[in-house]
């Protein structure tokens, strides 16, 4: 009798803790609304009002770049995504393991969601995400590459990339893994500026996605900080090198990948490491207590493959991709790209569809200062429409790399990923660095997505109250009390990261008063929707 009625007081017990914690999420999801609330208003009352500046026909109106009055959502969107950013971060664990909780539910109702901008626009889901992925605890590794620098290659045989800075796909434990497909993994990204074999670094990847993300790109995953300590870094490569050799996560020279990443990238867990001035390498690494901090990039919640470019073609169609700020040859070709990219508001959003993702991507690559990005890397996401569930790869192979045909019918296509944003760089900005021509295409065509170019146009204006630079500034600041590398972002930076937006901003300014505002900003044809967060974690 006493056994049953401990039992049963046991489970009463649990039962009360469950909601406690279901309360609890509710009330801090009232609560970081509030928040937000309250300091998007303080940002925003030095602004001027309707009042203030009068009511004005911006069609009819010549184009002042310092006094048209900004739509309210273009700043509070800004404000919102900020705040975002710095609560993930403030979490110092991962989310409830509990499956029954409401974050976990409204977690799973985003990764399944058949809406492509879902994870990444709905403020909530990237909110998760994020969380996640700097917080959350790694199962197992794949696809692990080492640090190859130039002069090894040659040691490791003919397949060995030249400068290639080590990574590793990291799958994480998750109670709901099994009603995910894909499974929640992420790209951790290890080396930084000359540390590791190439000029690539894991800053320019969390700079690029609070850029994307603090403009309404919507393309990039959330990427996060990641630390590994030494003894996880050796725990995970034994259970990769212990595994069957048909599990997809075997790998018998896991050890030697992550020592090299270790001895290139690592810091000394030791501190008097660094006062015996010890010189690391792949031999004697495995001697001493090394981790390796990096950037952990989401892995997408859709398959993803490789668009096929061709620089310089003759032949243009609407479908293909263009590096708009490539150097075209011929005045034929420039024409060419105009009459393409001659779109209107009023057309089908198909027609719109091709034509502003090649606008938008190369918008997203001047202002992180990579010009060259996507001449050979632009993924496009998509999902499969026949019904069998086995022709699903759910991104677990490598043919999502492949190039195919974009105009595949047993696809549904949806916007570009914008993933490797390693080479991102603000040491100079991109037109004193001659990566573009201070005329290039892209200010030819003079068509821009509306809601990113007024969010360009708002933040070089008087009217802000902060450039992108000193946000970027703020928002990557979070991240000291964890770095072990120093800061991501610089003053430096951000005064290159502003001339390119400045750079931008004027040519979008030019073409409104060359062409009109209706002529020139036109609605964006994909679907971003402003999600209520009650609304979802009722349904």
């Amino acid at each position: 009798m006493r056994k049953r009625k401990s039992k049963g007081l046991h489970l009463e017990l649990l039962s009360w803790c469950n909601k406690f914690r279901t309360l609890t999420f509710i009330l801090f999801v009232f609560l970081f609304i509030f928040i937000n609330y309250f300091a998007i208003h303080l940002l925003l009352q030095n602004n001027p009002t309707n009042e203030e500046i009068g009511e004005q026909n911006i069609i009819n109106f010549p184009f002042q770049h310092n006094l048209y009055n900004f739509p309210n959502n273009t700043k509070k969107e800004i404000y919102n995504w900020l705040n975002i950013i710095k609560t993930s971060h403030k979490f110092s664990s991962p989310l409830n393991s509990d499956p029954s909780t409401l974050e976990q539910s409204y977690f799973v109702n985003c990764w399944n969601d058949e809406n492509f901008f879902r994870m990444n626009s709905d403020p909530m889901c990237t909110f998760l995400w994020l969380v996640q992925l700097e917080h959350g605890n790694v199962a197992y590794l794949d696809k692990i590459l080492a640090v190859v620098r130039k002069k090894d290659a040659n040691d490791l045989g003919k397949d060995a990339k030249k400068g290639q800075n080590g990574g590793m796909r990291c799958t994480f434990s998750h109670p709901l893994q099994t009603y995910l497909k894909p499974a929640i993994r992420g790209y951790w990204k290890p080396c930084f500026g000359y540390s590791g074999a190439s000029k690539e670094s894991y800053f320019a990847e969390i700079v690029a996605f609070h850029v994307d993300r603090l403009l309404g790109f919507y393309r990039t995953p959330p990427v996060a900080p990641y630390y590994f300590s030494s003894s996880e870094l050796d725990l995970l490569a034994k259970l990769s090198e212990d595994s069957q050799e048909n599990v997809k996560w075997h790998d018998d020279d896991a050890k030697w990948k992550l020592n090299t990443v270790k001895a290139s990238c690592g810091t000394f867990e030791d501190p008097g490491d660094y006062i015996n001035n010890i010189t690391l390498n792949s031999d004697n690494v495995h001697n001493y207590k090394v981790g390796v901090e990096g950037a952990m990039v989401g892995w997408a919640n859709n398959e993803i493959q490789l668009v096929k470019y061709k620089k310089n073609a003759t032949k243009i169609k609407e479908n293909m991709l263009m590096n708009l700020l490539s150097n075209f040859e011929g005045t034929n070709n420039t024409e060419q790209i105009i009459k393409v990219f001659n779109i209107s508001s009023d057309q089908s959003k198909e027609k719109l569809k091709w034509a502003l993702e090649c606008i938008t991507v190369n918008m997203f690559s001047l202002i992180v200062g990579n010009a060259g990005k996507y001449n050979h890397n632009v993924f496009v996401q998509y999902r499969h429409l026949e019904s069998d569930n086995n022709t699903i790869n759910n991104n677990d192979n490598d043919k999502e790399h492949e190039e195919k045909n974009i105009n595949d019918p047993k696809k549904q296509f949806g916007p570009f990923l914008y993933i490797d944003n390693d080479r991102s760089k603000w040491t100079n900005d991109i037109i004193s660095r001659e990566k573009i021509d201070v005329d290039n295409v892209l200010l030819q065509i003079c068509k821009f997505p509306k809601n990113i170019a007024l969010k360009i146009l708002y933040l070089t204006s008087s009217q802000s109250p902060d450039t992108l630079g000193d946000l970027i500034i703020k928002s990557t600041s979070l991240y000291l009390d964890v770095l072990k590398n120093g800061s991501l972002f610089t003053q430096k930076n951000a005064k290159a990261l502003d001339r390119n937006m400045i750079y931008l901003a004027s040519g979008i300014k030019s073409c409104i008063n060359k062409y009109g505002i209706e002529s020139v900003l036109i609605e964006e044809p994909w679907v971003v929707s402003e999600y209520n967060i009650f609304d979802n974690l009722v349904n």
